[in-house]
Protein backbone atom coordinates (compact mmCIF):
# COMPACT_ATOMS: atom_id res chain seq x y z
CA UNK A 1 0.00 0.00 0.00
CA UNK A 2 1.28 3.45 -0.81
CA UNK A 3 2.39 5.94 1.86
CA UNK A 4 -0.88 7.80 1.27
CA UNK A 5 -2.98 4.66 1.64
CA UNK A 6 -1.93 3.64 5.16
CA UNK A 7 -2.95 6.86 6.94
CA UNK A 8 -6.20 7.02 4.98
CA UNK A 9 -6.96 3.39 5.78
CA UNK A 10 -6.34 3.98 9.48
CA UNK A 11 -8.34 7.21 9.37
CA UNK A 12 -11.36 5.20 8.20
CA UNK A 13 -10.81 2.57 10.91
CA UNK A 14 -13.29 4.05 13.45
CA UNK A 15 -15.96 4.01 10.73
CA UNK A 16 -15.59 0.27 10.12
CA UNK A 17 -15.28 -0.70 13.76
CA UNK A 18 -18.37 1.10 15.03
CA UNK A 19 -21.43 -0.88 15.98
CA UNK A 20 -24.81 -0.33 14.35
CA UNK A 21 -26.10 1.75 17.25
CA UNK A 22 -23.45 4.47 16.98
CA UNK A 23 -23.01 6.94 14.16
CA UNK A 24 -19.91 6.30 12.02
CA UNK A 25 -16.66 8.23 12.43
CA UNK A 26 -17.18 8.95 16.09
CA UNK A 27 -13.80 9.90 17.50
CA UNK A 28 -14.63 12.75 19.86
CA UNK A 29 -17.37 11.96 22.35
CA UNK A 30 -20.81 10.52 21.76
CA UNK A 31 -22.58 13.48 20.19
CA UNK A 32 -19.79 16.01 19.72
CA UNK A 33 -20.48 18.28 16.72
CA UNK A 34 -16.75 18.23 15.86
CA UNK A 35 -16.89 14.58 14.70
CA UNK A 36 -17.78 15.49 11.07
CA UNK A 37 -14.56 17.54 10.93
CA UNK A 38 -12.71 14.21 10.85
CA UNK A 39 -14.30 13.57 7.46
CA UNK A 40 -13.09 17.02 6.43
CA UNK A 41 -9.53 15.89 7.16
CA UNK A 42 -9.93 13.05 4.68
CA UNK A 43 -11.32 15.46 2.10
CA UNK A 44 -8.32 17.75 2.65
CA UNK A 45 -5.99 14.83 1.93
CA UNK A 46 -7.89 13.79 -1.19
CA UNK A 47 -8.04 17.38 -2.46
CA UNK A 48 -4.34 17.90 -1.79
CA UNK A 49 -3.48 14.68 -3.57
CA UNK A 50 -5.54 15.69 -6.58
CA UNK A 51 -3.97 19.15 -6.61
CA UNK A 52 -0.50 17.59 -6.44
CA UNK A 53 -1.37 15.41 -9.44
CA UNK A 54 0.08 12.49 -7.51
CA UNK A 55 3.64 13.88 -7.71
CA UNK A 56 5.79 13.06 -4.67
CA UNK A 57 6.74 16.65 -3.77
CA UNK A 58 3.12 17.77 -3.86
CA UNK A 59 1.96 14.72 -1.95
CA UNK A 60 4.50 15.52 0.77
CA UNK A 61 2.99 18.97 1.30
CA UNK A 62 -0.53 17.52 1.15
CA UNK A 63 0.41 15.00 3.86
CA UNK A 64 1.84 17.75 6.11
CA UNK A 65 -1.30 19.83 5.61
CA UNK A 66 -3.42 16.81 6.49
CA UNK A 67 -1.36 16.18 9.65
CA UNK A 68 -1.93 19.78 10.73
CA UNK A 69 -5.66 19.50 10.02
CA UNK A 70 -5.79 16.22 11.97
CA UNK A 71 -4.36 17.91 15.06
CA UNK A 72 -6.59 20.96 14.58
CA UNK A 73 -9.81 18.93 14.92
CA UNK A 74 -9.49 18.15 18.66
CA UNK A 75 -8.27 21.71 19.33
CA UNK A 76 -11.45 23.08 17.73
CA UNK A 77 -13.52 20.54 19.68
CA UNK A 78 -11.93 21.53 23.01
CA UNK A 79 -12.49 25.23 22.34
CA UNK A 80 -16.09 25.08 21.11
CA UNK A 81 -17.53 21.84 22.62
CA UNK A 82 -15.50 20.97 25.74
CA UNK A 83 -18.25 19.05 27.53
CA UNK A 84 -18.47 15.91 25.35
CA UNK A 85 -15.17 14.04 25.36
CA UNK A 86 -16.30 10.57 26.46
CA UNK A 87 -12.95 8.83 25.84
CA UNK A 88 -11.15 11.75 27.49
CA UNK A 89 -9.32 14.77 26.14
CA UNK A 90 -5.88 13.16 26.42
CA UNK A 91 -7.01 10.00 24.61
CA UNK A 92 -8.58 12.02 21.79
CA UNK A 93 -5.37 14.02 21.35
CA UNK A 94 -3.28 10.83 21.44
CA UNK A 95 -5.45 9.15 18.82
CA UNK A 96 -5.28 12.16 16.54
CA UNK A 97 -1.55 12.37 17.21
CA UNK A 98 -1.13 8.80 15.96
CA UNK A 99 -3.01 9.70 12.77
CA UNK A 100 -1.00 12.90 12.34
CA UNK A 101 2.21 10.94 12.90
CA UNK A 102 1.31 8.57 10.09
CA UNK A 103 0.72 11.51 7.78
CA UNK A 104 4.09 13.02 8.76
CA UNK A 105 5.84 9.71 8.05
CA UNK A 106 4.08 9.64 4.67
CA UNK A 107 5.28 13.17 3.99
CA UNK A 108 8.86 12.19 4.79
CA UNK A 109 8.63 9.20 2.48
CA UNK A 110 7.18 11.34 -0.31
CA UNK A 111 9.91 13.94 0.20
CA UNK A 112 12.53 11.21 -0.03
CA UNK A 113 10.91 9.90 -3.24
CA UNK A 114 10.84 13.40 -4.72
CA UNK A 115 14.56 13.87 -4.03
CA UNK A 116 15.40 10.48 -5.53
CA UNK A 117 13.34 11.27 -8.63
CA UNK A 118 15.17 14.59 -9.04
CA UNK A 119 18.53 12.85 -8.90
CA UNK A 120 17.57 10.12 -11.37
CA UNK A 121 16.28 12.49 -14.04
Amino acid sequence: MSPTGWPLAWRFWPDYSSSGSRPPLQIIGEENPANPFCLGVILIKLGGSARARLRPAGLASAAITTAAATMLVPVIAVIFWPTDFSPGVVKVFLLNGVFAGMFVVSALLFRHAARRAAIVY
